[in-house]
């Protein structure tokens, strides 16, 4: 049985997060032709939960816990059905309050095509979705740089209580990076995508990279004016 996993979130439940630019709120918020597309296709699975006002996240896989991005999703799997060209293979499972809870603020999840979801995936699933809570909620302490000047965002310091800077990941729209020092705060920064071209992305949070305006045998990244590259 093919089934689809939706993820909504509880716009206002959702414990320490600002109700007006958090990045949970920025990434999963649906917007109002989202929500009447989703009210609709829904229409008589959903009985009374509204999609209006809720955060949602999607889930594929042969055993539905991998999370989707919420704009591929909509383009393999909700704009078909809406265009009259595909049906809908979708199926709404609304969580419970301990499920909405330990995810974060998730208030239910829609799957792809799944072989097999059990008790078991779907626990699986739910810690995946506190795992992506956390990392927004990390996400949220690192400043947005304008007006970027590598050589001076990564200025060379041979300060003997200066650690480095490294590379923490990236998402759909930043590179975040930490300036690391011992007898003082370390700072958190990101740069825009257009600011930055790194060489080889991975994820946020999953590794770290030291990185440096020092020459060295590999490239890190560059924009149109200077390079950072990978330290030893």
């Amino acid at each position: 049985m093919r089934t689809l996993l939706i993820i909504l979130i509880g716009l206002l439940s959702v414990t320490g997060f600002s109700q007006t630019d958090s990045d949970l709120q920025i990434t999963y918020l649906l917007t109002t032709s989202e929500a009447t597309t989703l009210n609709s296709i829904f229409s008589k699975d959903r009985k009374d939960f509204d999609f209006n006002g809720k955060i949602i996240g999607f889930s594929v896989g042969t055993t539905g816990n991998q999370i989707e991005n919420k704009r591929i999703f909509f383009e393999k799997y909700i704009n078909p059905v809406v265009n009259g060209q595909d049906k809908n293979v979708c199926s709404l499972i609304v969580l419970s309050k301990e499920e909405k809870s330990k995810s974060g603020g998730f208030d239910a999840v829609i799957m792809s095509p799944a072989k097999i979801f059990t008790k078991e995936h779907r626990d699986k699933l739910i810690n995946g979705l506190s795992e992506i809570t956390k990392s927004l909620q990390e996400r949220e302490k690192y400043e947005l740089i304008e007006n970027v000047d590598l050589s001076h965002d990564f200025l060379i310091n041979s300060v003997s209580t200066f650690k480095g800077y490294f590379y923490k990941g990236s998402d759909e729209t930043f590179h975040y990076f930490i300036a690391k020092w011992d007898l003082k705060k370390d700072k958190c920064f990101k740069l825009t995508k257009t600011d930055l071209i790194v060489t080889e992305p991975y994820r946020f949070g999953i590794n770290e990279t030291k990185v440096s305006m020092i020459q060295s045998d590999t490239e890190f990244g560059h924009n149109d004016k200077n390079k950072l590259y990978k330290e030893k």
